[in-house]
């Protein structure tokens, strides 16, 4: 397709789907919590109150106060993991601009079509012998075994393919390959989600920073990390459903991420309504400063103590903090409402000291309060 043909497609779209994102985005997948018009988790940066979808031109319009703004294009790319082909075909799709054929090219295989596909390549592959190239790759990243496990198989030519603009894929050559079988602790074969890496960049360097310090990370505690990066808390019940195991084994994983060499989130409570949430410097790391204090005191009647704790986290508090931690939004009448909570604070018998001037104010911890 010639670049203005291309161009004349894209302007198409943006027509017709002007006006009607809302309906678009949660046809295409996207979760209705993301679009309920309020301050919520980003889907782009990760971020637990900083995002608001508002459709504010009629183009998909979202804000998030670090990432920036964007449209419907660019929400649906970062939702879905896709590029930007892939988000025009789907939007084509809701709107009926697609013709059925290729409508149907573009829809995901069913679940049986890719059971079958995946056992035809797995049958296809061999297992590993000394000396074929999955050996050698191992070898050469000091990887001797002295036994190859049978979940690694050797495929001597496993097809590589890409999707053209009509969403068909077709092959662009073959090559060697290792296949890798992921079981659960059943012995079964387990889907694998894949993270996408740039919306996931700070939980990719804490399981970095954790391997460097010899502590393993597994798939199950990988999932735990990531409901929690979209929630505050997670419960025995949610972690089950979560990581589709018993109660028992799901209450164990929890039980063990509080520990060392992991510690990477926090009980409270020790009956069978017990709650989790991350560990301090996880929290930080994942969600942002303001993140951990929220989690520990999420009752508004604990402002006060929710801001002297995060005081003695970060030593100073502004009215962005505040609201951040308080989840009071972006909204005008947020920001009144924080100054109010700031100036009752530094009164006489307050906790608070005002300090700096204009746009740069900020409060600190009064001595002796």
């Amino acid at each position: 397709m010639h670049d203005h043909e291309y161009a004349g497609r894209i302007d198409a779209v943006k027509q017709r789907a002007h006006g009607r994102w809302s309906e678009i985005l949660a046809s295409a997948g996207v979760e209705e919590q993301i679009l309920k018009h309020r301050n919520g988790p980003c889907p782009l940066c990760g971020g637990t109150d900083r995002f608001q979808f508002t459709d504010k031109f009629g183009e998909g319009n979202y804000h998030c106060r670090q990432c920036g703004p964007g449209g419907g294009f660019k929400l649906l790319q970062a939702v879905k993991g896709v590029d930007f082909n892939a988000a025009l075909r789907d939007v084509e799709r809701c709107l009926g601009l697609l013709p059925e054929a290729a409508a149907a090219r573009t829809s995901e295989p069913s679940g049986d079509r890719m059971r079958k596909l995946v056992q035809r390549i797995w049958d296809e592959a061999r297992p590993v012998t000394a000396g074929d190239e999955v050996d050698r790759y191992l070898r050469g990243r000091g990887l001797a075994l002295p036994v190859v496990p049978a979940v690694l198989r050797f495929h001597p030519a496993l097809g590589y393919y890409e999707k053209d603009e009509a969403g068909k894929s077709r092959k662009l050559a073959e090559y060697p390959a290792m296949l890798a079988c992921i079981q659960g602790l059943d012995g079964h074969a387990v889907t694998l989600q894949i993270f996408n890496q740039g919306t996931h960049e700070a939980l990719a360097r804490l399981v970095a920073k954790l391997d460097g310090q010899g502590a393993e990370v597994g798939l199950d505690q990988l999932l735990v990390l990531d409901a929690l990066r979209g929630q505050d808390y997670i419960d025995v019940s949610q972690a089950s459903e979560v990581l589709q195991l018993s109660r028992e084994d799901a209450r164990r994983v929890l039980d063990g991420m509080c520990l060392p060499p992991l510690n990477l989130i926090e009980r409270r409570g020790y009956s069978s309504s017990a709650t989790f949430h991350l560990a301090k410097g996880v929290a930080k790391d994942l969600k942002g400063k303001a993140a951990y204090t929220k989690a520990r005191g999420l009752n508004p009647v604990r402002y006060a103590e929710m801001a002297r704790e995060y005081l003695r986290d970060h030593k100073r508090i502004t009215n962005t903090d505040l609201r951040e931690l308080l989840g009071l939004g972006d909204s005008a009448s947020a920001q009144v409402e924080a100054s109010r909570y700031l100036k009752k604070w530094s009164q006489d018998d307050g906790f608070l000291e005002r300090q700096g001037t204009g746009n740069k104010i900020f409060y600190v911890q009064k001595k002796h309060a």
